[in-house]
């Protein structure tokens, strides 16, 4: 993973091992849930799609049972009015007054994660708030703080998505920051709402 591993090794090595869990180990995409958080979770998003082409070539078609995005990092830009609006709270911008300093901050970030900054902008296999279609994925759980710089272009995805005609279930956090369940000391009433959601999710998908 990143920073050691920039992409596109990431989603080749997240796409491999999918397929040797269908292909190999021949368990059935219906009994798998992908999840991902922050960078994981555009990762996660992105190793779905491939699930669904690599299931339309097989027969009989098997859909994943769901896929879990928690504070998914959908879009690379730093432009959302959120951006401007939550960077003085959200410690992933790092808390500064000034939108150009968070923007420094996040730009290190990308990076981190795609050598070329310019390609996590436009490539929508980095920024997937730019892919022409979602059509495929399977029902998705997203989670989300209210005041985490990435609100806006997540509850944008969700809207996309929704759009493409796939099912959506949205928690959004109030007053919480970026993926907020890792700091369940601080936010244990919110963090506990919001993985209990994912729970139910989960258990609704592979019972059904």
């Amino acid at each position: 993973l990143a920073p050691e591993a920039k992409f596109p090794e990431p989603l080749e090595w997240a796409i491999r091992a999918y397929d040797v869990v269908v292909t190999k180990m021949n368990i059935c995409p219906s009994r798998i849930i992908i999840g991902g958080d922050s960078a994981g979770g555009g990762l996660a998003c992105r190793s779905a799609l491939h699930a669904h082409e690599l299931s339309s070539v097989r027969k009989p078609m098997r859909r994943l049972a769901g896929l879990v995005l928690i504070s998914p990092w959908v879009n690379h830009s730093c432009d959302s009015e959120s951006h401007k609006e939550n960077s003085h709270v959200d410690y992933l911008s790092g808390c500064s007054q000034s939108h150009d300093v968070s923007k420094e901050v996040m730009k290190s970030f990308t990076e981190a994660y795609c050598e070329d900054v310019h390609e996590a902008l436009t490539d929508p296999h980095v920024s997937l708030l730019h892919m022409p279609s979602l059509v495929g994925l399977p029902p998705i759980m997203v989670t989300v703080g209210k005041k985490e710089v990435f609100r806006d272009d997540i509850l944008l995805f969700c809207e996309k998505a929704m759009n493409d005609k796939v099912p959506v279930k949205t928690h959004v956090g109030e007053s919480m920051p970026h993926i907020y369940h890792l700091l369940w000391p601080l936010f244990k009433i919110e963090s506990d709402a919001a993985l209990q959601q994912v729970a139910d999710f989960c258990v609704q998908r592979l019972t059904a």
